[in-house]
């Protein structure tokens, strides 16, 4: 089987100061190993409310994940981790899947050094792409009435479920987040960004994961990292984007 050490050894060919390495580990008993780097500079959606340009590198001994690196955007003011926010069509277009940008493993240096350049560049150019998403959501003024059928767009009622207190409850953490005077939150209030990151906030602090024989923070890292966020981020970024128009 491909040891770490190789599966990353292209890593090796990226150029000092191209990316800063900020963490590493192993999800389970070794299945999936990480490293998490950042991309230098932060990208300001609005005035004072910047974004980090954060890239995962994952390789997986599990049969079900090959060696991918994912963007992972990153609210620096409340550490809110946030959906990429492009569209089938545009991740296509700069050679992304929506599970990530697959990376070709080769013992040859040359070839590393190819698919490290090919990898960052990629990666750089979604980012570009998803901060237009982002401006365009805080740029996008909506009503408290707007702001409420966004959050039942994002988390809906089961209409085969005998009740939907909890869900209920839910849109109301949502509603309680998007309204609230926190420093990070008062500033984007009554715009789609303050809306949709309303529901980030909810799903990066607050939300529960359980199940699947992993500790809680290894199922939170595994849903909104590893696996691009929960079906309610996934929604929340689609529906903040049809928003925008």
């Amino acid at each position: 089987p491909l040891q770490n050490r190789d599966g990353f050894a292209f890593l090796d060919s990226i150029g000092q100061g191209a990316l800063k390495y900020e963490s590493a580990g192993a999800l389970g008993h070794g299945g999936r190993v990480w490293i998490m780097a950042q991309i230098p500079g932060l990208v300001e959606i609005t005035r004072d409310d910047p974004v980090a340009r954060y890239l995962l590198f994952c390789m997986g001994h599990d049969g079900r994940m090959g060696i991918r690196a994912m963007a992972s955007p990153r609210r620096v003011v409340c550490e809110n981790t946030l959906q990429m926010a492009l569209a089938a069509a545009e991740r296509a277009k700069f050679g992304s899947a929506e599970r990530g940008i697959f990376i070709r493993h080769s013992s040859r240096v040359e070839t590393r050094a190819k698919e490290a350049a090919r990898v960052l560049g990629t990666a750089v150019n979604l980012y570009e792409a998803v901060v237009k998403g982002y401006r365009a959501m805080a740029a996008k003024p909506i009503s408290d009435a707007q702001a409420a059928d966004y959050f039942v767009a994002v988390y809906p009622d089961d209409a085969e479920a005998n009740d939907n207190l909890r869900r209920r409850a839910v849109r109301q953490h949502f509603a309680a987040l998007y309204h609230g005077d926190t420093p990070d939150q008062r500033p984007i209030r009554g715009t789609v960004w303050g809306a949709y990151n309303a529901v980030t906030r909810w799903e990066t602090h607050e939300h529960v994961c359980r199940g699947n024989g992993l500790t809680s923070q290894e199922r939170q890292f595994t849903r909104d990292v590893i696996d691009g966020g929960g079906s309610i981020g996934r929604r929340a970024v689609r529906e903040a984007l049809a928003l925008v128009g």
